[in-house]
């Protein structure tokens, strides 16, 4: 906060003189008060303001390849691209650490699970794309609260909705007949958010 206000402080000293009275001396008493005065500096202030809630972004294109309006326009979107490497450290694809001695067997890896960052960044925008289409919202893809809803739902949070789900396999002489667990109303939902068919599912029964 320094230099957006000014500020002066007084002192003030009162002194009262009390005569001696049955034995005692005459004393002098002094009160002591303190007085401050605060004021804005406006101009400062809105200085400050303008500048809050900015960042500064660099690159290494020409000027008059990218214009400042063209940069502006071209990483609007920087959240987006950037929680595709947010995701690269998240739990679900633990980039780091990497168990693997071999530089080709790490620059694999890397490769496998950023293309894989990608598929979830392409999931969260065809729900979502689908969701606002429907003005509509999806639940039962929260732990523990299945009412609570979203129109911003992530890759994550609707795999994890399919957990639960089993294929048996039961030997019959000489076949296998497969029984898979019937999907609920929000599996089905975000296959159908997604543009996917159920057929994913079914074909495991007669694989």
């Amino acid at each position: 906060m320094q230099g957006f206000f000014e500020y002066d402080i007084q002192r003030q000293v009162k002194e009262r003189q009390v005569r001696g009275y049955r034995g005692k001396p005459a004393r002098c008493e002094r009160t002591v008060r303190y007085q401050l005065g605060l004021t804005r500096n406006q101009e400062a202030i809105d200085k400050a303001a303008i500048q809050m809630g900015w960042r500064i972004y660099a690159s290494n294109a020409l000027q008059a390849k990218l214009s400042l309006t063209q940069a502006v326009l071209a990483y609007r979107g920087q959240i987006g691209a950037e929680n595709i490497f947010r995701r690269l450290h998240s739990k679900f694809l633990s980039i780091t650490p990497l168990y693997v001695q071999r530089q080709d067997h790490a620059r694999g890896l890397i490769h496998l699970l950023t293309l894989a960052a990608r598929v979830l960044a392409l999931g969260d925008y065809v729900a979502r794309q689908a969701l606002a289409a429907q003005k509509s919202a999806l639940a039962g893809v929260y732990t523990g609260n299945a009412k609570r809803s979203t129109a911003r739902p992530t890759m994550e949070r609707m795999l994890k909705a399919y957990s639960g789900i089993h294929l048996l396999l039961i030997p019959q002489g000489e076949q296998i007949v497969a029984q898979l667990t019937a999907l609920s109303a929000v599996q089905q939902r975000i296959l159908d958010l997604l543009g996917l068919s159920y057929t994913l599912f079914a074909r495991l029964e007669t694989a």
